[in-house]
């Protein structure tokens, strides 16, 4: 058994970061601090909110075979074996993938929305995660 799940973004997930970002930079602008700090403020918020989208609009690919396990292929390189940690949170909307890789440990979210090409593969993924992993 094979299966393979492209990851893209979430118009939703940037949607809310974004909405995150634009609140904060309004906070930066309405406090008592001086302009000067308020500005850094607000360039460090905006350089985050950049850096995030930079991030999350890469696509990546999830791979599982009954054999060979979990692979993960990102940038357009080579799908590397990854082992699926079991502080993975699987919930019916969003999943938070704890994964690891040459003995690090990485975080990678996964909306319900940011399957390609279709959503509805979002199910498959939930039920690979919950039996094999």
């Amino acid at each position: 058994m094979s299966y393979h799940w492209h990851i893209g973004a979430s118009t939703y997930v940037n949607a809310l970061i974004g909405g995150v970002h634009i609140a904060a930079m309004a906070s930066c602008f309405l406090n008592a601090l001086s302009v000067p700090i308020q500005s850094l403020i607000a360039l460090f918020v905006c350089w985050q909110g950049i850096r995030y989208v930079q991030h999350n609009n890469q696509s990546w690919q999830l791979f599982y075979h009954s054999q060979e396990g979990w692979r993960l292929a990102q940038n357009n390189h080579l799908a590397q074996p990854i082992e699926i940690l079991a502080s993975t949170v699987i919930t019916r909307q969003i999943i938070f993938l704890h994964y690891q890789c040459d003995n690090q440990k990485y975080y990678k979210m996964i909306a319900k929305a940011a399957l390609l090409p279709s959503p509805s593969d979002y199910r498959q993924l939930l039920v690979t995660l919950k039996t094999d992993a």
